[in-house]
């Protein structure tokens, strides 16, 4: 990318409603500080999530598995990473982008006290973004997906 970075493909797997890729990212330009010491910055793992069972036109996707399945492979990554930085996109920056913000923070809310407030879950989720969680469809899904959670997760 440019005369900063390259972008190495690692991996990539294909799960019934999940893609992943893995990249592994290396600066090229050395800072002075890096030249001094005789260190080179080290090289950047990045993992790609992709839920497939989301359709074009859709509010919410057709699975609240699946989302869930999602979560959980983007929460394992964290912790073998040491709980890196995970950037959520959508092709609209905003509608799936938000749903998923929104559900991830209902499951971690159940996990770590037992339960779960949606309604100020979305409502911080759009405290920056108001856009997010636009309609009753995607806040209607955060309240199935904690369901789904709980029902086939926790016990």
């Amino acid at each position: 990318y440019g005369q900063v970075f390259t972008v190495e493909h690692v991996s990539h797997n294909h799960f019934p409603n999940i893609r992943t890729w893995t990249f592994k990212i290396n600066k090229k330009i050395v800072s002075l500080t890096e030249l001094m010491a005789g260190v080179k910055a080290p090289s950047k793992t990045c993992q790609l999530f992709q839920l497939m069972c989301w359709p074009q036109g859709h509010k919410v996707p057709t699975s609240t598995n699946a989302l869930v399945e999602l979560m959980n492979m983007v929460e394992n990554w964290r912790q073998k990473t040491d709980y890196g930085p995970v950037v959520v996109v959508s092709a609209d920056g905003q509608s799936r982008g938000g749903v998923y913000c929104a559900a991830n923070a209902c499951i971690e809310q159940v996990i770590q006290h037992g339960e779960v407030d949606v309604f100020q879950a979305v409502k911080t989720v759009r405290r920056h973004r108001p856009q997010l969680v636009e309609n009753i469809t995607e806040y209607k899904y955060c309240y199935d997906l904690v369901l789904h959670y709980v029902l086939h997760y926790l016990h």
